[in-house]
């Protein structure tokens, strides 16, 4: 076998990995698959709950972006309604007010994917792209228009192999936005 067609079968096993194994990755969450943007929702949703619960600031901003239409901040604010509701508590200042703009007129959602649908996803792609670059020496990107031995291009043909249609550009922007910030300039 050729390094590349190796760094294939490494990136496939990470990539089978990552969609097939739930995760705890916070405290207080339900493990998450990182390929799953079922479990990367429910994750975003559950970690505001649980910051909003305990951080009033946070609290207020949460609110303030649910209503402006973000959904994981209404999911969000939403559970902690019903939780604080059905407790026979009253609500703090932004819940309060954030429950009574639902009754007078629910906010639109933004229209468009939300990034947090994918951000798992996103960070399994990088970490996946790192990791075939520093095991099988392979630029993490093409650096001429006939190179086809990147991490990038590597990583692309494992996710379509798993039936992730990601081209190598997807997987280049995937790394682009997210590898610098977990891994700095490469």
């Amino acid at each position: 076998m050729s390094v590349a067609d190796d760094a294939i079968a490494f990136a496939k096993e990470r990539i089978i990995s990552a969609r097939d194994t739930p995760i705890e990755i916070w405290p207080g969450l339900s493990p998450v698959r990182f390929l799953s943007k079922d479990d990367s929702k429910r994750m975003v949703q559950e970690l505001m709950t649980n910051l909003a619960r305990n951080n009033p600031e946070l609290l207020a901003d949460y609110a303030h972006y649910a209503s402006q239409g973000w959904k994981f901040a209404d999911a969000a604010m939403r559970n902690l309604i019903t939780e604080i509701v059905l407790a026979g508590k009253p609500l703090p200042g932004p819940l309060s007010e954030y429950q009574n703009l639902l009754e007078v007129a629910p906010p639109r959602k933004l229209p468009g994917k939300s990034k947090a649908d994918y951000i798992l996803r996103d960070i399994v792609i990088a970490i996946t792209v790192h990791e075939v670059h520093e095991r099988f020496g392979l630029a993490p990107t093409n650096s001429t228009l006939n190179d086809n031995n990147s991490a990038c291009r590597v990583v692309s043909k494992a996710l379509i192999a798993n039936r992730m249609n990601m081209d190598y550009k997807a997987v280049e922007t995937v790394w682009n936005r997210i590898g610098p910030i977990l891994f700095g300039s490469s």
